[in-house]
């Protein structure tokens, strides 16, 4: 029996297969990390996608192996679901949901309560109109939030999603686009 191998239409999707980033450059590859923390630093590149696509499935695979499989999340309980894969379950089951809208800006996400602080802020997420910023003013006014109530040393996790016109926000503030200026 002979097998007869045709082209044919593949599932709906994007698929990005990075091998062998540094074959040609090996000058780069000593300012390389360990293995374990290039994984990590890719490994958070996902997550913030994940974070602002939940209508998107994400599957991340490293050796071989599936570290990550995340499927669409069209209803609150599948996003629910997807949270927690992404930020624990500990952090899920504790912490509570904002959405307000005040005078054109809008507030959405997840805050954890005291019972779940962390030592260090990374867990602390934050998006403006979709985009992911680490920026200072932001996370000052979250620390500032927690300070009578979680003790010193101790960060509070967030997953935090800020709406307002593009006109009341400058992100060519660094070539990353992590910082802002709020005008």
């Amino acid at each position: 029996s002979e097998v007869c191998v045709l082209p044919c239409a593949r599932a709906p999707g994007t698929t990005v297969d990075i091998r062998d980033l540094f074959l040609n450059a090996p000058v780069r590859k000593k300012f390389l990390k360990t293995d374990a923390l290039e994984y990590l630093a890719i490994e958070s590149v996902v997550k913030r996608f994940a974070f602002t696509e939940p209508g998107v499935a994400l599957t991340l695979n490293h050796n071989g192996k599936q570290r990550l499989a995340l499927p669409k999340a069209p209803c609150a309980h599948t996003h629910r679901l997807r949270l927690q894969k992404l930020l624990g379950k500990a952090f899920v089951d504790q912490a509570m949901s904002l959405d307000v809208t005040r005078g054109g800006i809008g507030l959405q996400g997840f805050v954890s309560g005291t019972g779940y602080a962390r030592s260090q802020h990374d867990k602390q997420w934050i998006y403006i109109n979709r985009r992911m910023v680490r920026d200072k003013l932001m996370l000052h006014a979250i620390k500032r939030a927690y300070e009578d109530v979680l003790p010193p040393g101790r960060h509070p996790a967030c997953l935090l999603y800020l709406t307002l016109s593009a006109h009341e926000v400058d992100v060519n503030v660094h070539p990353t686009k992590h910082e802002v200026r709020f005008h």
